[in-house]
C-alpha cells in the first residue's frame, strides 16, 4: 500500500503522550471592538471547538501564536497548556479539563483547516455522540474522530441513519460501515489536502476536496 501514514510517529493529537494540564488561562471579556481578523479568529474558534497556533496561520502567517496569546492575555479567548511526551498551547471559547475531548476537537479543528486549502468550507461543533462535528462542503459530513483504543463494534447501529462520513484516525486500521465513507489519518491532514484520504481498505485516494464532494 502506498501509504503516506507514518505508523511509527505519535501524533501531536494522541493520548499516548500522556498530556496533562499544566496551566489554564480563563476567558473573562467580551471583544465589542475586533477587527475583521479576529472576528474571523473567534468564529472559527466557536465552529470547531479548539485550535493550536499552526491551525490558524492560514489567517495569521507566522503571528499566529502570537496574536492568539494577546487576545488571550486580554481575556477574550481561555488558553489551556498540556503537557507531556509534547507540549501543546491550545485556545478556546471556554474552560476544557476534557483532555480526551480536546484532543478530538484540534482533530476536528486540522481537518476543517485543510478544506479550507481548497474548497468553502463550514464547520460545527453541535452534533450528537459518537460524532466530533460535522463538516458542510456543498454536502454535509459527519466526522468521527476515532483515538487509539476506542471501540468500533458499536458503529453499525449508531450509523444506521447517516448518509456519508468522514473518518479521521491516529493511523489507518480497516474497518467495515454500511456507509459510504473515507478515513485520513492525523498525520495525512498534515499533508496537502489532495492525498489526505484512503478507501476504507487503506488504499489512498489522490482527489481533492471538490471531487470527494462530487462523488458523494
Amino acid at each position: 500500500m502506498d501509504s503516506i501514514d507514518r505508523s511509527m510517529d505519535l501524533s501531536p493529537f494522541s493520548l499516548l503522550n500522556n498530556y496533562k494540564i499544566r496551566e489554564q488561562r480563563s476567558k473573562k471579556n467580551e471583544i465589542t471592538d475586533f477587527t475583521v481578523q479576529e472576528f474571523i479568529t473567534l468564529n472559527v474558534i466557536d465552529s470547531v471547538g479548539a485550535v493550536a497556533p499552526y491551525q490558524l496561520e492560514w489567517l495569521w502567517g507566522k503571528k499566529s501564536r502570537k496574536k492568539l496569546n494577546s487576545l488571550s492575555a486580554k481575556g477574550y479567548m481561555a488558553k489551556i497548556l498540556l503537557s507531556g511526551r509534547k507540549d501543546l498551547a491550545v485556545y478556546t471559547l471556554q474552560n476544557q479539563n476534557n483532555i480526551d475531548s480536546l484532543l478530538r476537537k484540534l482533530v476536528f479543528a486540522q481537518l476543517y483547516t485543510k478544506f479550507r486549502e481548497v474548497v468553502s468550507v463550514e464547520a460545527s461543533i453541535k452534533c450528537t455522540r459518537p460524532f466530533s462535528g460535522v463538516i458542510n462542503i456543498g454536502k454535509v459530513f459527519p466526522v468521527l474522530v476515532l483515538r487509539k483504543g476506542d471501540s468500533t463494534s458499536i458503529l453499525p447501529d449508531i450509523l444506521k441513519n447517516v448518509p456519508r462520513l468522514l473518518v479521521v484516525m491516529e493511523n489507518f486500521k480497516e474497518i467495515k460501515l454500511e456507509v459510504p465513507f473515507r478515513v485520513a489519518t492525523d498525520f495525512s491532514l498534515m499533508q496537502s489536502i489532495d492525498k489526505a484520504f484512503f478507501k476504507p481498505d487503506g488504499t489512498p485516494e489522490y482527489y481533492c476536496a471538490e471531487k470527494i464532494c462530487r462523488k458523494y
